[in-house]
């Protein structure tokens, strides 16, 4: 019964470990995430990490509220968009506030719309 509560409740950390330690990542200062085959990149204030994750199951931990699957690679920071721009018919490019270029397509850019109300 406390497992499902704890794992029902949003993250507010991802913690990834790698060649220099254990890195504890605010989920305020992810900008993006980004799947790479069972990878994912984290794009952090702090910088760029990986860790062997499925997009699945780290959306499902994420709070919806912040985090929009705005592609089939990709998971955006609500909080760190600057600014959407048309790319292509029917979809778009987030652009975030490190300047990282995401690719957004038309059921994200529905999500998006429906979550910042525009």
């Amino acid at each position: 019964e406390i497992k499902n509560i704890a794992s029902s409740t949003p993250l507010n950390r991802v913690v990834v470990k790698d060649n220099n330690g254990i890195h504890i990542i605010a989920t305020n200062d992810i900008y993006c995430i980004e799947a790479q085959d069972d990878y994912i990149f984290i794009y952090s204030k702090q910088g760029r990490y990986i860790k062997k994750q499925t997009m699945k199951s780290v959306e499902k931990r994420l709070n919806p509220s912040q985090f929009i699957r705005v592609h089939r690679s990709y998971i955006a920071n609500v909080v760190q968009i600057d600014k959407l721009e048309a790319y292509e018919k029917d979809s778009y490019i987030a652009i975030l506030k490190n300047d990282k270029k995401v690719k957004v397509s038309a059921a994200g850019y529905k999500l998006l719309r429906a979550q910042l109300d525009f």
